[in-house]
C-alpha cells in the first residue's frame, strides 16, 4: 500500500517501517556506513523482497540485495534519491524481463515445431546421396 500523498512504497529499515522517501533513503545510507563487514547483513523488507546489504571489496561499493524467488541486485551510491530510484528500476524492470524470457520461451517451442516438420520430410536430395555414396 502507498503512503498518503506520495509515489513511495514503505520499506522496513532495522524493523522500522519508513513512509517517507528521504528518511529510508538516509537509513540505507547510515545502515551502509554501519557497516563492519563486508558479508551480507539483513536490513529489511520492501514490496514483498527482504533486502540485505554487503560490501564489495573489490569495486568499494555497498550491494543491496532484494530477495524473493529470486535475487535481483542494486549497486549502491551516495544519493538518497539515487538508491531509492535504482531499487524502483530493478523491481519495475522485473515484468519486462518476464515479457522478455516468455518470449524467448514462445521462439524456442516454436523452433522445435519446425524442426519436427523438417524431421518428418524426405530427404530430398536422398537420391543423389545414395549415389556418390556408391
Amino acid at each position: 500500500m502507498l503512503a498518503k500523498n506520495s509515489d513511495f512504497y514503505p520499506m522496513t529499515i532495522n524493523e522500522t517501517t519508513y513512509t517517507n522517501k528521504k528518511e529510508a533513503g538516509n537509513k540505507i545510507l547510515l545502515f551502509c556506513k554501519s557497516m563492519t563487514k563486508t558479508k551480507a547483513v539483513e536490513m529489511g523488507e520492501h514490496k514483498g523482497f527482504k533486502l540485505s546489504v554487503s560490501l564489495d571489496v573489490f569495486n568499494g561499493a555497498f550491494v543491496l540485495s532484494l530477495k524473493n524467488k529470486l535475487t535481483y541486485n542494486v549497486t549502491l551510491v551516495d544519493d538518497i534519491f539515487g538508491n531509492i530510484q535504482r531499487i524502483d528500476n530493478v523491481l519495475n524492470n522485473i515484468n519486462n524481463q518476464i515479457n522478455t524470457e516468455k518470449t524467448k520461451l514462445q521462439n524456442c517451442y516454436k523452433q522445435l515445431e519446425n524442426a519436427k516438420i523438417e524431421l518428418d520430410k524426405p530427404f530430398s536430395k536422398e537420391k543423389e546421396f545414395n549415389e556418390k555414396m556408391s
